[in-house]
């Protein structure tokens, strides 16, 4: 198995440990970040707008590309 650099976190036991963990992130969330999420959508939806859709078929077009190679 290599070694990608990336973390994955040990899976949950139990229910009880995913509803603790997902708690604990929960309680990570502040003003600031929920600020940005709401400014990259509207920036999204704004693009989208603008394009005519083509953002996102360009997007998925690429993205479905990529995992083809």
């Amino acid at each position: 198995m290599s070694n990608t650099g990336y973390f994955v976190p040990i899976l949950p036991r139990d229910l009880a440990d995913l509803k603790a963990r997902n708690m604990a992130a929960l309680k990570n969330i502040d003003a600031p970040m929920l600020t940005r999420v709401w400014q990259e959508l509207e920036y999204r939806i704004d693009v989208c707008c603008v394009t005519g859709g083509a953002y996102i078929v360009t997007k998925k077009l690429f993205f479905s590309v990529f995992l083809w190679l």
